[in-house]
């Protein structure tokens, strides 16, 4: 099992590995393919941490999704001051 903790993991993307990912997710979401890319990379990722392979993709999306927010609310929130 890897030493970092599943969480943290997202926080290591870039901006752009971050950007990257969310037009995947939202290519898959138009077109219904997830093509190989930073999401599967992720999700495989995730599933070193012993997760169930039926659930790695989930957790990924939600995990990007929930990280570009963060960083999103973040820049605005930079922007007001």
């Amino acid at each position: 099992m890897p030493k970092k903790k599943l969480k943290d993991l997202i926080k290591d993307f870039t901006d752009v590995e971050l950007k990257e990912s969310v037009l995947e997710l939202n290519d898959w979401n138009k077109t219904a393919i997830l093509k190989d890319g930073r999401v599967r990379d992720f999700a495989h990722k995730i599933k070193e941490y012993g997760i169930d392979s039926h659930h790695c993709l989930n957790i990924a999306e939600k995990e990007v999704l929930r990280e570009a927010s963060i960083r999103f609310a973040n820049i605005v929130e930079s922007r007001r001051r």
